[in-house]
C-alpha cells in the first residue's frame, strides 16, 4: 500500500488523507481543483484534467516482465510493500525465443513449487521439451535428452510458451496485499534526490509521482532507469540482433519436442532455431552478434527468409507451413561487458542489466535470478537503512556470476576461432559426440538443482 510521504515532525493529516483517497478514486472527472493540506506535506493539485500526487513506497520496480515480476513476488513473500509499474497492460506480446529453462524453474521453485507444477499441468500453454537437437554447419546432428535422476523430478528440460502467456502467468501471481500494481503506466521522468528517488509516471492522462528509497530498474534494453541514473552505451561485442516468427505445421518436429538449434557457416557466433510450442505451433528465429552483422552488412530478416527458403535441409520443412506473423526483430544486450548494475538508491535487473547469456542467447532465467537477488538486497537495505552503492555492491556478483562460465567459454571461442573458422570448431564439437556427452552430463546437475536446491545468498 502506498502512503503519503511525510517529513519528520510533520504528521499525516488523517482528514486530508481521506480526502486524497476520495479525489483519487471518486471524483476524477473534476476539471479544476486545487487542494493543499497545510497540516501534512501531502499536496494534490489538479489543473486541466491532470492530477499529480506525491506518494512514498519503500521499493519501486519499473518493469513487470520476468525480472520485475520475480522481484515483486519475493518482496511480497518478505512482507515488503512496494510499487510495480509497467507501460503495458498484460497480456502483451514480447519478442523472444520463448524457451523457459531450468534456471527459470529453479527461481520459481525457490518461491513456491506450485508454480512449476501449475505449468506442468497446462501443456496446452506450456509445451514441455525433453532436450535439444544441435546441428553443425556440416549437417552432423546431436540429439541430447534430459534423463531424470529421480522419480520426483518431472521429465522436462524446458517449457516453450509465448511470452504473452508466461509473463501474464507471472503477473497474475503478484500479491496486491503488498504490491501496488500500476499497469498501463508510462514512466516519464526519474529525479534523484539526496535521500532517494522520485519517479514520475503517467496513467490515463493523469500524472503521478512516487518517492522511493530503492528503485529497481527492470524495464528492458531501453531502460529509462539506465538512461537517467547511469548511461546506456552499447558494446557491439556484447550485443546481438535477432528475429522471431510464429509458424504452424512445420514438418519434421522432433520426438519429445526437442528444441532445435542450427549453426550455419554463414551465421558466425549465431544460430537459427526451431522451438516446438503447443497447438502445432513453433517459434522460429535467428540470432547473430551485432558486430558480425555490421561487418557483413547483414539484413537479418532477408538472410532469415533466404535460409528457410533455400537451405537444403530446412527449406522442405517450411514448404507448407502457415505463417502466423512476419519476422519481427529485437536487440539482445548480452552479459560480459562492463555495465554497472548498482548505484546509490538503485539496482538494474534483466535486460536493463545486460544479463543475456552470450553463448546461447537465453535471458529469461538470468532475468528472474536478478529479480530474486534484487529482492534479497532490498530486504537487507531496508533493514539496515543503507541504500548507497557500496552497501549493495555484492548484488553485481549475485546477478552475474552464474553467467561467468558461459561468458568465458564464449569469449574463448571468439578469441581462438575467428568467425571464418568457427564452423570448424562446431563441426568437431557437435559431430564428435562431445556436445551430446557434455550436455547430458550437465543436464542432470541443472535439473537436480532446479527442483531440489533453492537459491540462496551467503552474506
Amino acid at each position: 500500500m502506498l502512503i503519503p510521504r511525510v517529513e519528520k515532525g510533520n504528521p499525516i493529516n488523517l482528514i486530508g488523507y481521506v480526502i486524497e483517497l476520495l479525489i483519487d478514486n471518486f471524483i476524477c472527472n473534476a476539471k479544476y481543483i486545487i487542494a493543499i493540506y497545510l497540516k501534512s506535506n501531502f499536496i494534490v493539485y489538479w489543473t486541466l484534467n491532470r492530477i499529480k500526487t506525491m506518494l512514498s513506497t519503500p521499493v519501486c520496480i519499473i518493469g513487470a516482465g520476468p525480472a520485475g515480476a520475480t522481484a515483486s513476488l519475493f518482496l511480497s513473500k518478505a512482507g515488503i510493500n512496494h510499487t510495480i509499474i509497467d507501460k503495458a497492460i498484460f497480456p502483451r506480446d514480447k519478442i523472444c525465443g520463448d524457451a523457459i529453462d531450468g534456471l527459470c524453474m529453479r527461481v520459481m521453485n525457490t518461491y513456491d513449487k506450485s508454480l512449476v507444477e501449475e505449468m506442468i499441468s497446462q501443456p496446452h500453454i506450456f509445451n514441455p521439451s525433453m532436450g535439444s537437437k544441435f546441428v553443425a554447419p556440416n549437417g552432423k546432428e546431436a540429439r541430447c535428452y534430459h534423463k531424470p535422476v529421480s522419480n520426483n523430478i518431472p521429465s522436462t528440460m524446458y517449457f516453450v510458451a509465448k511470452r504473452f502467456d508466461f509473463d501474464f502467468f507471472l503477473v497474475n501471481k503478484l500479491n496486491p496485499n503488498y504490491a501496488d500494481i500500476q499497469l498501463g503506466a508510462t514512466v516519464t521522468d526519474i529525479e534523484r534526490r539526496k535521500d532517494g528517488i522520485i519517479v514520475t509516471y503517467s496513467k490515463g492522462g493523469i500524472s503521478h509521482q512516487v518517492f522511493t528509497k530503492l528503485l529497481l530498474g527492470a524495464d528492458g534494453d531501453h531502460s529509462i532507469v539506465l538512461r537517467k541514473l547511469s548511461s546506456r552505451k552499447i558494446d557491439r561485442n556484447y550485443y546481438a540482433a535477432a528475429v522471431r516468427m510464429y509458424c504452424k505445421n512445420i514438418k519434421g518436429i522432433e520426438k519429445d519436442n526437442l528444441i532445435e538449434l542450427y549453426y550455419l557457416k554463414n551465421i558466425p557466433y549465431g544460430y537459427l532455431w526451431i522451438f516446438p510450442m503447443a497447438n502445432n505451433m513453433c517459434n522460429v528465429g535467428m540470432g547473430l552478434g551485432s558486430n558480425q552483422a555490421s561487418k557483413r552488412k547483414f539484413n537479418l530478416v532477408k538472410e532469415f527468409e533466404k535460409i528457410i527458403a533455400t537451405d537444403e535441409v530446412l527449406a522442405p520443412r517450411f514448404e507448407n507451413c502457415e505463417r502466423m506473423e512476419n519476422p519481427k526483430g529485437w536487440g539482445l544486450p548480452m552479459a560480459g561487458g562492463k555495465r554497472e548494475l548498482v548505484g546509490d538508491n538503485y539496482l538494474l535487473l534483466g535486460d536493463a542489466a545486460s544479463l543475456i547469456n552470450p553463448l546461447n542467447g537465453e535471458g529469461i532465467g538470468s532475468a528472474m535470478v536478478s529479480g530474486w537477488a534484487a529482492a534479497q538486497f532490498a530486504e537487507k537495505a531496508l533493514a539496515n537503512n543503507k541504500f548507497d552503492a557500496n552497501s549493495m555492491q555484492q548484488y553485481q556478483h549475485q546477478a552475474t556470476y552464474r553467467l561467468n562460465t558461459d561468458t568465458k567459454f564464449y569469449n574463448n571461442i571468439v578469441k581462438v576461432f575467428p568467425s571464418a573458422f568457427q564452423h570448424v570448431f562446431l563441426n568437431v564439437f557437435i559431430g564428435s559426440g562431445f556436445a551430446k556427452n557434455l550436455f547430458e552430463k550437465e543436464a542432470k546437475k541443472w535439473m537436480y538443482n532446479s527442483f531440489n536446491t533453492p537459491l540462496e545468498i551467503k552474506w
